[in-house]
């Protein structure tokens, strides 16, 4: 596979794994269209392809879809070339878990605007069922304030101790699995 073939990526503004591999095409490079897509079903642009899966992001590049985002990762860096142009090292996996565990431990930080509509609740109660439970959220949000500011302490001690990036005064692909779900977190 050549980068020469066209790359697109399906995606919406808001959507965290989608804003992950759009930092991570950035970081590396790579040159890409998108294509924005709703943030609830029905997708049009998907379903003209016959592509029936409901997460977003999805990549295409030439004839080939990617739908999972650590595949799309795989894709970018082992196919697109993208390691040649964006530090990884053997901790990116874990680097990668504590970003999704992340996730799921601030999404009762979901803005309330998000929550209060019917059609977003629904569309989303399938893969996250806490979200149909706006009683539960709200319970929830001081114990995912606690957590959040806890995970922030560890980025800036930890990961940034030597230098503005993970490891050093580069941007890498650990940096990408940390800053997306800070970045969706702390800007809506």
């Amino acid at each position: 596979m050549t980068s020469q073939q066209p790359i697109v990526l399906f995606s919406y503004p808001t959507s965290p794994y989608g804003q992950k591999i759009h930092l991570l095409l950035t970081a590396a490079g790579i040159p890409y269209s998108e294509l924005p897509q709703p943030a609830v079903l029905p997708r049009r642009d998907l379903e003209a392809l016959d592509i029936t899966y409901r997460r977003i992001p999805v990549l295409a590049v030439g004839r080939d879809v990617y739908a999972d985002s650590s595949a799309i990762i795989d894709v970018i860096l082992n196919q697109l070339g993208g390691k040649n142009k964006i530090a990884t090292s053997k901790a990116d996996k874990a680097f990668e878990v504590w970003g999704n565990d992340t996730f799921s431990a601030v999404l009762p930080l979901l803005p309330p605007q998000a929550v209060n509509d019917p059609t977003f609740s629904k569309d989303r109660a399938s893969i996250f069922p806490i979200i149909a439970k706006p009683e539960l959220l709200k319970s929830l949000e001081p114990t995912a304030l606690a957590g959040l500011k806890s995970r922030l302490a560890t980025v800036e001690e930890v990961f940034l101790a030597d230098g503005p990036f993970i490891g050093g005064d580069k941007i890498s692909v650990a940096d990408i699995h940390v800053a997306f779900v800070l970045r969706w977190v702390l800007t809506g």
